[in-house]
């Protein structure tokens, strides 16, 4: 455009030049660069695969999404159940011991019981 100002500007006439680098640049700025980039249908086709793959790859990410909730909300409630079962397990245990230990302690009065009649027995054997 400077090209045509200067050219303009050499014929003599440098008003004419610059009114027409003026008209140029006033027309760009209303309708853009005079080339009019057309796409091939290739790229086109292409673009639309793209936006195709895209899509179905958001759908499988969000699909995935889901199942992974999903998991990991069967995984606590498997692990809610393990822990009931735990503290189940755990009051058993406490149960046995203290049985254990109560028999444990009827077993210890049986024998001092026995001693005890065995004793009286000899005394009265004795007699």
């Amino acid at each position: 455009m400077m090209a045509l100002h200067d050219q303009a500007k050499a014929d003599g006439n440098p008003l004419l030049g610059r009114d027409i680098v003026q008209k140029v640049l006033q027309r760009k700025l209303k309708y853009g660069p005079k080339e009019v980039v057309r796409k091939s249908a290739r790229e086109v086709q292409l673009e639309a695969e793209l936006a195709a793959a895209k899509a179905e790859a958001e759908s499988k990410t969000k699909e995935l999404e889901a199942k992974l909730v999903e998991q990991d909300e069967k995984i606590k409630a498997r692990d809610e159940e393990i822990e009931k079962h735990k503290v189940e397990l755990d009051l058993q245990h406490e149960r046995l011991a203290n049985q254990g230990e109560k028999m444990e302690q009827m077993r210890k009065a049986q024998e001092k019981m026995q001693k005890s009649m065995e004793t009286v027995l000899a005394k009265l054997s004795k007699k």
